[in-house]
């Protein structure tokens, strides 16, 4: 089991496990960003990162353990994929442990710990929500809001992977041209997409696809970055956007949540997103709109970049319960 961010820790500190998936899927240094987050008065929580394998070796550990001294663990699970994938008698045995105390579980969306309450039978104890790049009360956040008088930028943000539905993009592109261009007052955008490097055939895939159609309208363009960003240079690229656009597939996102979502959220960005991701208590403040087909994807991001000033009022709000849920996480963590 490999050990990360650890620190003081007595024998009663609630071990946090962070991450429970079933990748190796690492977030951009949450935990390291949140140690106080296991802080209990002078007491520090260990954190580890957890694999699945020792997420078993975990339960077998408090079933040995007959003295009860053994702190307690809690189990960050972060895709409905990890849980899928176990038999119906390790369950139970995750049940019992879960029973006595000595094992909590944590989710970082209502939707998985719904879902695994009634679909598993499994208590999930509270949420356990990290920052990712961009941190609350970021003073960067406040002096880099744009006024887009010339060019309103849509950010395709991230790593992009089949299941952040990147191959929509020129279709959604197609139907923002075609819809913008019957407007009385032109409007011009730029979606800013981040490709892969690796990716290079993809790329000129798409980048042949969304030129097709330009003359359409030239007052929509799309921009291309490589992903390989550092952390900084990527926060800046989130705050430097208008508008996010997530056209992810609801079948991986059902009950997962986004990073881009929260750093969105904190850095107060209107979000137009698949219909029917996790995370709606981030997502239903007015801040943000759902859509399904490609054609309503443009019809959203239109509505948003026409009304961009009330989105921008009303992120603030997703942005209050997105700090709450920290706080809630934190008091979840040091329970116990």
């Amino acid at each position: 089991m490999q050990m990360q961010n650890c620190v003081r820790s007595s024998a009663k500190s609630p071990t946090i496990v962070p991450n429970l998936t079933k990748s190796r899927y690492k977030q951009p240094d949450r935990a390291s960003k949140n140690r106080n987050l296991g802080k209990k008065g002078s007491q520090y929580a260990t954190v580890l990162h957890q694999s699945i394998p020792s997420g078993g070796y975990r339960v077998n550990y408090f079933e040995r353990d007959e003295s009860g001294k053994s702190p307690p663990a809690k189990l960050r699970i972060l895709s409905d994929d990890i849980l899928s994938g176990f038999d119906a008698e390790f369950l139970v045995r995750l049940r019992r442990a879960c029973s006595t105390g000595r094992m909590t579980l944590h989710t970082e969306t209502a939707e998985l710990r719904s879902h695994m309450a009634n679909h598993y039978q499994l208590p999930v104890s509270g949420p356990f929500n990290l920052p990712c790049t961009i941190l609350p009360a970021d003073p960067d956040i406040e002096t880099t809001q744009r006024t887009p008088a010339d060019e309103i930028r849509i950010g395709v943000l991230g790593r992009q992977r089949s299941e952040k539905g990147s191959y929509r993009i020129p279709e959604i592109l197609y139907h923002l041209r075609k819809l913008a261009a019957g407007l009385n007052d032109r409007t011009k955008i730029c979606i800013v997409y981040q490709a892969v490097k690796t990716k290079r055939l993809r790329r000129i895939v798409l980048e042949l696809k969304t030129r097709i159609h330009a003359r359409r309208n030239r007052d929509i363009r799309i921009e291309y970055l490589d992903s390989g960003m550092s952390e900084e240079q990527f926060r800046q690229l989130v705050l430097e956007m208008d508008i996010l656009l997530l056209p992810y597939d609801t079948h991986r996102y059902r009950y997962s949540g986004s990073g881009i979502i929260m750093d969105g959220i904190l850095g107060l960005k209107p979000i137009v997103h698949s219909r029917g991701m996790a995370m709606q208590e981030l997502l239903t403040h007015g801040n943000a709109e759902a859509a399904a087909t490609d054609r309503e994807f443009a019809e959203k991001l239109l509505k948003v970049a026409t009304e961009l000033s009330r989105y921008k009022q009303s992120a603030k709000y997703a942005s209050t319960r997105l700090e709450q849920l920290f706080k809630e996480s934190a008091r979840s963590l040091t329970a116990g």
